[in-house]
C-alpha cells in the first residue's frame, strides 16, 4: 500500500458515514453531520469534559459554559470566529441556510466563520458550552 491509502480511506469512510444524500447537503449541514459524528464516543453523546478537551485540541479559544434566557431571533448575523457548541440543557435552535435546526441536550452545533446565521433560544431556556476559534493572520 502507498502512503497515501489510509488518508484516501479515511475520507471514503466520512462520505460513507455521511450517507448518500452527502452531496444535497448545505455545507453547514454536512459541516454539522461530520462534527457530531467525530464527537460520538463508542455511540454515546459527548459530555462536557470530553467536549472541551476536544474544542481545545481543535484550536478553540475562549471557552465558557452561557445560561440563556428565553428568546426569539436576534435577527440574521455572521461571526469574527467559527463557533462550536454542546447543548447541555434546554433547547438551542440555530438556521443556517433557511434550514431552522432544534438542537438539545447532548447535541452539538457549529457556525463557520463569518457564516450568516439566528440563533434563538427555547421557552425553557438553555445552557451551553461554547467555543470561539478565531483563524490564523
Amino acid at each position: 500500500m502507498s502512503g497515501s491509502t489510509p488518508q484516501i480511506l479515511r475520507r471514503g469512510v466520512k462520505r460513507a458515514r455521511l450517507g448518500s444524500e452527502a452531496n444535497d447537503v448545505s455545507r453547514p449541514e454536512a459541516i454539522r453531520r461530520l462534527v457530531e459524528i467525530e464527537l460520538k464516543v463508542k455511540g454515546k453523546k459527548m459530555n462536557e469534559i470530553d467536549f472541551e478537551a476536544k474544542l481545545r485540541s481543535d484550536g478553540y479559544t475562549e471557552i465558557e459554559t452561557q445560561d440563556l434566557q428565553p428568546r426569539p431571533a436576534k435577527g440574521q448575523h455572521g461571526h469574527p470566529f467559527s463557533i462550536r457548541g454542546l447543548v447541555l440543557a434546554g433547547t438551542f435552535i440555530v438556521t443556517q441556510d433557511n434550514q431552522r435546526t432544534i438542537y438539545k441536550s447532548g447535541e452539538v452545533f457549529a457556525v463557520a466563520q463569518g457564516h450568516p446565521h439566528d440563533e434563538s433560544i427555547g421557552p425553557e431556556g438553555a445552557r451551553v458550552l461554547v467555543g470561539r476559534k478565531y483563524a490564523k493572520e
